[in-house]
């Protein structure tokens, strides 16, 4: 039944879809969909790092990935200039 066309079929979404287009549809919300199956995908951000120029480098950002990739900091951005807020207090 997977492979079926039914169960592939743009239908098995569209109930999704109309929810999104509700009056009272959820904001901030990424929703993932397919064959009939629903989801929420959800993004945190860590603290991360800041790198100036003469650190920034591939090198520099492999030995900082634990550091920056550290959740026990991380946030849940309500809106991009949130997100941007954050990169720019870093330096």
């Amino acid at each position: 039944m997977f492979g079926s066309r039914t169960f592939l079929a743009p239908e098995s979404v569209v109930p999704g879809l109309i929810r999104l287009c509700s009056e009272d549809a959820p904001s901030r919300t990424i929703p993932a969909a397919a064959a009939g199956s629903y989801s929420r995908i959800l993004i945190r951000e860590t603290k991360g790092v800041f790198l100036a120029n003469e650190e920034n480098s591939p090198q520099v950002v492999a030995e900082m990935w634990q550091e920056l990739s550290d959740e026990n900091s991380s946030i849940d951005p309500e809106n991009a200039a949130m997100h941007i807020a954050g990169l720019l207090s870093r330096g």
